[in-house]
């Protein structure tokens, strides 16, 4: 990083580095993280540390974390962990009924079990719940539109690529086969919850 911040290297090549040897080792297993937000500030405080590195600017310079990330074309890091979060409970909704992830991700508790004292614990289901807020879903329709694997990808995949006005374009394209113009705009701003646009976005 010293180096990097000396302008040994062209900013383009930076970047690559950063996202070919850095990000994949901090990201490995983040899939299955189950963050709080602290943990979640602290990810993205790292993120930008390392973007304002590459770029050479300081931080009297008073530049704004947007911008930063508006010049390196980067999105945040939690928004990567949490498309590749849904990727895998997309994943796993698509598995076999009798498919063990499956049906341990499903499973409920025992009718005379109880729930120990003091605040639950953040678990990663918890975490998939609160991701899927985000596009307005619950758990159950979120099940239901993993099926339609196409529209899940684009649907995980939007918050790690939402900085690019390019990646909208291309998957608004690679989406005509499956859904009409019209009904697109949902899976960019938050997926509308209406049983409609659900059966005609997902040809049930």
């Amino acid at each position: 990083m010293k180096k990097w911040g000396k302008q040994h290297f062209l900013t383009r090549t930076q970047q690559q580095l950063y996202n070919t040897c850095i990000l994949p080792i901090f990201l490995y297993g983040s899939d299955c993280w189950a963050m709080s937000k602290t943990d979640a500030r602290k990810i993205d405080a790292l993120h930008q540390w390392c973007l304002r590195m590459l770029l050479g600017i300081r931080w009297y310079q008073f530049v704004r974390n947007d911008d930063v990330r508006r010049l390196t074309k980067q999105p945040k890091l939690t928004a990567i962990i949490q498309s590749r979060e849904l990727t895998l409970f997309g994943h796993i909704m698509r598995m076999d009924d009798n498919a063990d992830a499956k049906r341990i991700l499903l499973a409920s508790p025992p009718a005379d079990w109880r729930r120990q004292l003091g605040r639950p614990r953040i678990t990663w289901l918890s975490t998939i719940q609160q991701d899927l807020k985000h596009h307005h879903l619950t758990l159950p329709e979120a099940a239901d539109l993993a099926q339609n694997r196409a529209l899940w990808r684009m649907m995980s995949t939007y918050g790690a690529t939402q900085s690019s006005v390019a990646c909208q374009k291309r998957r608004r394209r690679r989406l005509k086969k499956w859904v009409s113009v019209d009904l697109l705009e949902p899976c960019f701003h938050g997926l509308s919850c209406d049983g409609e646009v659900f059966n005609v976005m997902t040809g049930w």
